[in-house]
């Protein structure tokens, strides 16, 4: 399948062990990504004021977007508890996320069954000894979005990105 061009995600994260709030802008065009944010008071976690509107449309406008921020909305909040493993050389790092709850506004939410992880691993050239490790035991990598499998599950699923079949036993499902 042929990767959407340009795209952005706008999210704002909140860290429940610190209290440390970004408001985060991601936007891809063809072969970049340009990931930017600002620190937010935690108070203001999920909230587009005047100071994050403005950041949100300056990013955008340097690719070449319309102004948006006014115009958006929550359309999906994630939560999950979060183990985070870095190399000691290298830029290598792998997370595991356990307990990922998926919810939309109007409260239909969707559960990762709390005997699974989601483990990413991220490394310089896409491929580390993570990656060889969870191979050598069997696990097969595949591509997986919390927000895509979200919104597949709880209602505006992608005809062009359909949640793989496998995936869908894994979560619990309720209506809102």
């Amino acid at each position: 399948m042929e990767d959407r061009q340009p795209r952005f995600k706008v999210r704002s994260r909140l860290y429940a062990s610190s209290g440390d709030c970004v408001l985060e802008v991601k936007v891809k065009t063809e072969g970049t990504m340009d990931k930017r944010h600002i620190d937010r008071p935690a108070e203001k976690h999920g909230e587009l004021d005047d100071d994050a509107c403005s950041f949100v449309d300056g990013v955008l406008a340097e690719h070449g977007f319309d102004p948006v921020a006014d115009r958006l909305h929550t359309s999906l909040t994630t939560r999950f508890t979060r183990r985070t493993f870095v190399a000691r050389e290298g830029a290598e790092r792998v997370t595991c996320d356990r307990w990922v709850e998926l919810r939309r506004p109007e409260g239909s939410a969707a559960w990762l069954d709390p005997d699974h992880f989601l483990v990413e691993s991220k490394s310089e050239g896409g491929r580390g000894d993570w990656d060889d490790a969870l191979a050598a035991q069997g696990i097969v990598s595949v591509s997986l979005s919390k927000y895509r499998v979200g919104h597949s599950l709880l209602g505006a699923p992608d005809p062009e990105e359909p949640l793989p079949e496998w995936a869908r036993p894994l979560f619990s499902v309720t209506a809102g």
